[in-house]
C-alpha cells in the first residue's frame, strides 16, 4: 500500500509538474502572440494612415481644380479668345509661357483702362484677357486684380442682360477670383455678386448658368457663413431648377459639386433653408 500511495503521490507531483510547464509555456505563447498582434495592428494603423493621407491629397487637388476653370476649359464649339489688341495685351501663348507677377504688372495697368471703355467690343476683349490671365494653373495673380480695383466692374457686368457672352466671361473671372484664399473669395461676396449669381441660374445661355454655378460652389465651399448667404438668396431650390431643364453633362456636374458644398461645414444649416 505504501509503495502504492508513493507512485500515486509521484504521478501527481509530475502531473503537477507538466500542468505548470505547460501553463508557462502557454503564458509565453500568448505574450508573443499579443506582441505579435499590437506589432501588426500598429503596421496596419500606419498603413490606413497613410492611404487616408493620399485619399486627402488626391481630394484637396481635385477640389482646386474644380474651383479654378482653367484657361483651356471653353464651352464646346468655342473658338480660343483673339489676341488683346491694345499694347495688343496677352494671347493665350503669353499667358502659358511669361511668369504670372511679371505679367500682371506690365499688363494689368493698360487692361484696366480699356476695361473701363465706353467701347463694348473694347470692354468684352479686355474682360476675355483678364479672364485668361486668372486661369492659368500656376499662380494666378488673384492678388494683383483685386488691387486694381476692378472687381466692381465686373460684378457690373454681370448685369448686362443683353450680352450673354459678357456676363460669360465675367463670371468667369469672378470665379477664379472666388477660387482664391478665404479673404478674396470674400472680396466677391462683399461687392455684391452673389445674388447676381444666383439670378443668372435663371438665364436663358447654358454657358451663364453653368459658369454662375461654378461660382456659387466656390463660395459656398469656403466657410460656413457663405454657405448661409448661398441659402438664404435661394440658390438652393435656383441650382435644383437646373436638373430640370438641361442635360449637358458638365452643367450637371457642377450643379451638383455646388450642391455637395452647401450640405458641408459646421454647424449644418437650418433645414427650412
Amino acid at each position: 500500500k505504501n509503495v502504492i500511495r508513493r507512485s500515486s503521490q509521484n504521478l501527481e507531483s509530475a502531473s503537477s509538474s507538466i500542468d505548470v510547464s505547460m501553463s508557462g509555456f502557454g503564458d509565453r505563447l500568448n505574450q508573443r502572440q499579443k506582441g505579435f498582434k499590437k506589432a501588426t495592428d500598429a503596421d496596419e494603423a500606419r498603413r490606413k494612415r497613410e492611404d487616408a493621407a493620399i485619399q486627402l491629397r488626391k481630394q484637396a487637388k481635385e477640389e482646386a481644380l474644380l474651383k479654378k476653370r482653367m484657361v483651356n476649359d471653353l464651352p464646346a464649339g468655342e473658338l480660343p479668345p483673339q489676341p488683346f489688341d491694345a499694347d495688343k495685351g496677352m494671347s493665350q501663348g503669353d499667358v502659358a509661357s511669361t511668369p504670372a507677377n511679371s505679367l500682371a504688372s506690365e499688363q494689368i495697368p493698360g487692361m484696366v483702362q480699356t476695361l473701363m471703355s465706353d467701347d463694348p467690343g473694347v470692354v468684352f476683349n479686355s474682360t476675355q484677357q483678364f479672364r485668361k490671365l486668372l486661369s492659368i494653373e500656376q499662380n494666378p495673380p488673384i492678388a494683383e486684380v483685386i488691387n486694381a480695383g476692378i472687381v466692381q466692374r465686373f460684378v457690373a457686368l454681370l448685369k448686362e442682360v443683353n450680352r450673354p457672352e459678357l456676363q460669360f466671361e465675367s463670371a468667369w473671372v469672378l470665379t477664379n477670383i472666388a477660387s482664391g484664399t478665404a479673404d478674396q473669395t470674400r472680396v466677391v461676396v462683399e461687392h455684391g455678386a452673389l445674388p447676381l449669381f444666383v439670378e443668372l441660374l435663371q438665364s436663358p445661355n447654358e454657358d451663364v448658368r453653368e459658369q454662375a454655378v461654378w461660382a456659387l460652389g466656390n463660395i459656398a465651399g469656403d466657410c460656413a457663413n457663405f454657405r448661409d448667404l448661398v441659402l438664404q438668396s435661394g440658390g438652393l431650390s435656383a441650382i435644383m431648377g437646373l436638373f430640370s431643364i438641361t442635360t449637358k453633362a458638365s452643367l450637371i456636374r457642377n450643379a451638383t459639386w455646388t450642391l455637395s458644398n452647401l450640405c458641408r461645414g459646421k454647424p449644418p444649416p437650418p433645414l427650412e433653408w
